[in-house]
């Protein structure tokens, strides 16, 4: 899949656009089955890879007719590379001087916000702003914890950590006596509770809540 990839990103490069959406198409099928096999505990049969892998295949060698041969698409992979990497160096040494590297981090778990204060600051305006810098993903690659980071830089408070316990989904050594007196409990991390991996002790308060009749939740899988 890592092959099929770099030529999504070549085919794109040379505005081969139906090829770069053919390509990805597989590598969501592969994707796809791969979660199912893990959701069932099983490995895949070959009747179940070989249609998958044999189309993908077909693709990469397609790929690599209209493309050049790897060595020629490697080679303008790393020049990109290196473009971005150049790029991203300057931005963040520049970004650094604006920022304490010291200053303590936040979740989006559990926040109360003041939406006066919000105002004031413009929070929205300079959420876009980078969300803007970042619009070639040279800053931070995926997710909402950078930008919400930068957007709200010294403007948190902490909360008393009775209003919110977290880390249900990876620590074990929480107290119960503080999962029943916090306001809100916060399963991050990779042991969700839904899973066969899921931290025991803390399931049930989990499952106090859960309407298993619930017809959304028939066709879940929960451990």
């Amino acid at each position: 899949m890592p092959l099929a990839k770099a030529y999504v990103f070549i085919a794109k490069e040379h505005n081969d656009l139906h090829l770069s959406w053919e390509l990805s198409s597989k590598i969501r099928s592969c994707q796809l089955l791969l979660s199912k096999a893990a959701m069932r505990g099983q490995p895949i049969s070959l009747d179940e890879a070989k249609p998958i892998v044999t189309a993908l295949s077909t693709l990469i060698y397609k790929a690599q007719d209209a493309h050049y041969d790897i060595a020629t698409s490697m080679m303008t992979m790393k020049s990109h590379i290196q473009s971005l990497e150049e790029r991203a160096h300057a931005a963040t040494v520049h970004i650094q001087a604006k920022f304490d590297a010291q200053a303590c981090g936040w979740a989006f778990g559990m926040n109360v916000f003041d939406l006066i204060a919000w105002r004031k600051a413009n929070v929205t305006g300079r959420y876009r702003y980078w969300q803007e810098q970042n619009i070639e993903r040279t800053l931070w690659k995926l997710g909402t914890l950078p930008p919400g980071l930068l957007a709200f830089y010294g403007l948190t408070e902490p909360l008393d950590r009775r209003w919110h316990v977290l880390g249900l989904g990876y620590d074990v050594n929480i107290d119960n006596r503080l999962i029943e007196t916090t306001a809100v409990i916060h399963y991050n991390g990779n042991m969700k509770p839904w899973l066969k991996l899921g931290i025991g002790g803390y399931k049930p308060f989990w499952l106090r809540y859960l309407n298993s009749s619930h017809p959304y939740l028939q066709d879940c899988v929960t451990a």
